[in-house]
C-alpha cells in the first residue's frame, strides 16, 4: 500500500519495486492529474483520495483478506499529514513487514514528526533499520522500518552490516 503515489516514477519507492520485483498493490493520490499520469503508465493503480479521510481498516479489507502485509509507504505534504495518517493506521489489525515513512526532516527542520513518528512506530513493535534516508544528512526524508515477526532477524542483521549501523 503506498499513501502518496506522486509521480509514477520520479522520486517513487514502488516504481522499482513494480518494475524489477513483480510487486502488487495499490496506491493512493490526492492530485488527480498525478493519479491520471500514474494509471496511464503504471501496471499497478491508484486510487484518486484524500488519504487524510479514508477508513484505514476498511480500505484495507477491500484490498485484502492478509493481516500481514508485505508493504506501507507513508509520504504525503507536509510532514504533519504524514503523521496524522500513520496514527490512522489500524495497527491493532494489520502488521506491515516493511514500512518507508517520511518524515521530510529536509523541510521540518525541528525534526519534531521525525520523532514523533520513531516513537510511534516503536510503541507498535517496529524496528528502525535505516533512520534519515536521503542523499545527505542535511537533507534526509525517510526512515525505513520492519516488523521483526514479519522480517528474519538474518536479514535485519545483514541490513546492519551494510553500515555497521542500522540507525542514525
Amino acid at each position: 500500500i503506498e499513501v502518496g503515489g506522486g509521480d509514477p516514477f520520479w522520486g517513487n519507492n514502488t516504481a522499482l519495486l513494480e518494475q524489477n520485483y513483480g510487486w502488487k498493490g495499490r496506491s493512493l493520490e490526492f492530485n488527480p492529474d498525478l493519479a491520471k499520469k500514474y494509471n496511464e503508465s503504471r501496471i499497478n493503480k491508484v486510487d484518486c483520495l484524500d488519504a487524510t479521510t479514508i477508513n484505514y481498516a476498511e480500505y484495507i479489507a477491500e484490498l485484502t483478506d492478509q493481516t500481514d502485509i508485505d508493504y506501507l509507504q507513508l509520504d504525503c505534504e507536509p510532514p504533519r499529514v504524514t503523521f496524522e495518517i500513520l496514527k490512522s493506521i489500524p495497527f491493532d489489525k494489520y502488521r506491515f513487514a516493511v514500512i518507508t515513512f517520511e518524515h521530510d526532516f529536509a523541510v521540518d527542520r525541528t525534526g519534531e514528526y521525525r520523532t514523533l513518528s520513531r516513537e510511534y512506530l516503536r510503541s507498535k513493535g517496529y524496528k528502525l533499520v535505516l533512520g534519515d534516508a536521503g542523499p545527505t544528512d542535511w537533507y534526509s526524508f525517510e526512515d525505513w522500518w520492519v516488523h521483526p515477526d514479519l522480517v528474519s532477524s538474518e536479514f535485519i542483521r545483514e541490513m546492519e552490516c551494510i553500515t555497521g549501523s542500522a540507525i542514525k
